[in-house]
């Protein structure tokens, strides 16, 4: 039988907290994740969206991303969303994953308002306040939505 001392050591304690060299190699590899988009880029036509999506209006998506993650973590399901007749707008939440997962009880919820009141923020305005009339978008279909504590951030706002 093996023993433990040969093994590689995982997880920082027998609570099954994950160490530090996890946070460091997924928020790593998260960050070197591109969503290619562009600058005054050309959207679909009115005639083009309704064809492909039986769509008159843009239909707006906010994607929130899950902990430890990044705007970029999901752009093949944003893609594939504005492939459809979605305008998706990925969103970066700044939080402090150390501080959630060893004071989850105390600071967890204190970073979960935090994100919804930044998910409302860009619902009720910031959206047309960014773009102006240069979109025509669906508001009565506003969409939110997310991934393991981005879907916790969507189901809140």
């Amino acid at each position: 039988m093996e023993s433990s001392a040969k093994r590689p050591k995982f997880w920082a304690d027998e609570e099954a907290v994950p160490s530090r060299w996890f946070f460091e190699l997924t928020t790593n590899y998260l960050a070197k994740l591109e969503l290619r988009a562009g600058v005054d880029s050309r959207l679909v036509s009115s005639e083009d969206l309704k064809e492909h999506s039986q769509c008159d209006k843009l239909i707006p998506v906010i994607l929130s991303h899950g902990l430890g993650g990044n705007r970029h973590a999901y752009s093949c399901i944003a893609t594939q969303l504005a492939s459809k007749g979605c305008f998706v707008i990925t969103m970066d939440h700044f939080d402090e994953v150390k501080d959630i997962l060893f004071n989850v009880h105390t600071k967890a919820p204190q970073f979960l308002e935090k994100r919804v009141q930044e998910v409302k923020k860009v619902g009720s305005g910031s959206i047309i306040n960014l773009f102006g009339r240069k979109l025509d978008l669906d508001m009565s279909k506003l969409t939110v939505m997310g991934h393991s504590y981005g879907g916790v951030t969507s189901y809140m706002a």
